[in-house]
């Protein structure tokens, strides 16, 4: 069950010939804070309390996250529809599997920045379904749906790839869809796509074999997709050294943008992509040009820019100096933002503003906030999941309603 704490403000800022006047119109922003679990919250079907928390991934107001407690215990877990329980630990049987699970997506994670692995391989959640992957003794890996309080295999490593060769070696993040699971899947030789499984039956949706949009050949490379409503957004990459994002936008996989897309308002080309974030037909991704970087957006085949390196950081002192993890809601998007002088927040953007959801400068519950971070899917509808670590050592899960 959540733990109620609100804390309520209003806040609009409007640059005005170089001025900053505070606006107190019905239009102004409000956040209220409810925490959702943390490290005094006792492990569901487990001993004492956690201690740590993997990335959370929201779903209007359901959130799954992988927790930790003393002794080596790990689990995914989630909240629906204020109900809190285990959807699998290490007591738990792998369907179709041999003895307990071990793990759950930890354990073939490349090497990467600290704030990519934070959200790699992460659970997801939807309405009433969760979808997570997992690991067992003698190199097992699958992908794993919960539905009606009952675990069914989806993939593993002894699943035949669709339109490949072998078997599966192993997997990406597994997304809740409307009526599918699709994730990206790794085989032999180089093997690697996008598959969707429905009504007990995988296939494959892009491989290397698919040409790549506005581009040179086919794709040799995955990372990163988003799935959601049907659509899917990833970044790809391909021989000549092209990346870029795609998307399937209606029935066609589309160029979002790639390295002769030119930066909106700006001469320079995109040179670097990472995550990207889908709704519908719009598409959210960080990008980076040689000299600075930001958050984009892409709708009706155009170009908009969320935020960069000349933004004033709202309630804050000077630019931003790194971006990272947008997810793109209903208009909003919502993403972790850094400046000088050890700045640290969470901040949203919406009808061509930005504003301050929470800083490191804040308390909340009284204890004041030491680190922020945002998983995979960190917003949805006007509520933000966010994680936060507190100078008493407390780590915690916060949901943040916004009101505009």
């Amino acid at each position: 069950m959540y733990k109620n704490l609100v804390k309520k403000f209003s806040l609009l800022l409007i640059t005005l010939g170089g001025m900053s006047l505070l606006a107190t119109s019905a239009h102004a922003f409000s956040v209220s804070y409810q925490s959702v679990v943390d490290s005094h919250s006792t492990i569901p079907k487990g001993q004492g309390d956690f201690i740590r928390f993997g990335a959370p991934y929201l779903h209007r107001s359901n959130v799954v996250f992988r927790g930790y407690g003393k002794n080596g215990q790990q689990g995914v877990y989630a909240i629906m529809y204020g109900n809190f329980f285990v959807i699998a630990d290490t007591h738990t049987a792998i369907p179709d599997g041999e003895s307990n699970f071990t793990s759950f997506g930890e354990s073939n994670a490349p090497k990467m920045n600290p704030q990519q692995r934070y959200s790699y391989n992460t659970p997801s959640i939807g309405n009433v379904i969760v979808a997570f992957l997992g690991e067992g003794s003698n190199s097992q890996r699958g992908v794993y749906l919960y539905r009606n309080r009952k675990l069914q295999f989806v993939a593993d490593t002894t699943t035949l790839v669709p339109n490949g060769e072998g078997d599966f070696d192993h997997f990406g993040t597994p997304f809740v869809n409307k009526r599918t699971i699709d994730f990206l899947g790794f085989g032999d030789n180089g093997q690697q796509g996008l598959y969707q499984f429905q009504n007990g039956e995988l296939q494959m949706l892009y491989n290397t074999q698919t040409n790549i949009p506005a581009g040179k050949g086919t794709f040799t490379k995955f990372i990163n997709p988003i799935f959601t409503e049907d659509m899917v957004a990833f970044q790809g990459f391909g021989p000549y050294s092209q990346q870029g994002i795609y998307a399937k936008i209606g029935d066609d996989l589309v160029k979002v943008a790639n390295q002769e897309t030119s930066v909106p308002g700006k001469e320079k080309s995109f040179v670097d992509f990472y995550r990207p974030s889908l709704q519908g037909k719009a598409v959210a991704f960080r990008a980076e040009n040689k000299h600075s970087e930001g958050i984009y957006l892409y709708q009706k085949d155009k170009l908009t820019t969320i935020v960069d390196m000349n933004s004033d950081i709202p309630n804050g002192a000077g630019h931003f100096t790194k971006v990272y993890s947008p997810t793109y809601s209903f208009g909003s998007v919502v993403f972790l933002g850094k400046g000088e002088h050890n700045q640290q927040g969470v901040y949203v953007w919406h009808a061509g503003k930005l504003y301050k959801v929470i800083d490191n400068k804040d308390q909340l519950h009284g204890m004041k906030v030491k680190s922020l971070q945002l998983g995979a899917v960190s917003m949805s509808y006007r509520n933000v999941l966010f994680a936060v670590s507190f100078d008493n050592g407390v780590k915690a899960l916060y949901m943040a309603k916004l009101k505009f």
